[in-house]
């Protein structure tokens, strides 16, 4: 949402003619920029940016330096491998995650759109299942 609010703020300034900028504000797609960045609500998002990657998963490059989508393949695909490196060696493989209720909405959107559907949210029996192998209580 953020990226997308971004590029409508771009092609608002693009294509916006004369001086004055308050017109600006009003042609559409800054309208709707204001609106994905009010629903994506990244300022919310800041306070848990230390708690939702360790150290050894920072990407090597942020994703608005490299120009090609190949570049931001790489990076994408460098932290999978070496998150499921992590897990495999703690025996977390495949991985089950807790998401924080302030970022249920913004996970569930974005296993909504997993073309591989690989995210799923998880059973109350499966959990219990992990938690309680054998079946006792």
């Amino acid at each position: 949402m953020i990226d997308r609010a971004g590029e409508l703020m771009r092609m608002a300034r693009r294509n916006f003619k004369g001086h004055d900028i308050t017109k600006m504000f009003k042609t559409p797609e800054y309208r709707e920029a204001s609106q994905l960045l009010k629903e994506a609500d990244p300022v919310s998002i800041a306070p848990l940016k230390d708690q939702l990657r360790t150290i050894s998963l920072r990407p090597y490059s942020m994703f608005d330096c490299p120009l090609l989508l190949s570049e931001k393949i790489n990076i994408v695909e460098d932290v999978a491998n070496r998150r499921a490196g992590l897990l495999k060696t703690s025996g977390r493989y495949p991985e089950i995650s807790q998401v924080p209720p302030a970022l249920e909405e913004l996970a569930k959107a974005g296993i909504d759109v997993n073309p591989e559907k690989c995210i799923q949210w998880s059973t109350p029996a499966f959990v219990s299942s992990l938690i309680n192998p054998d079946g006792s209580q």
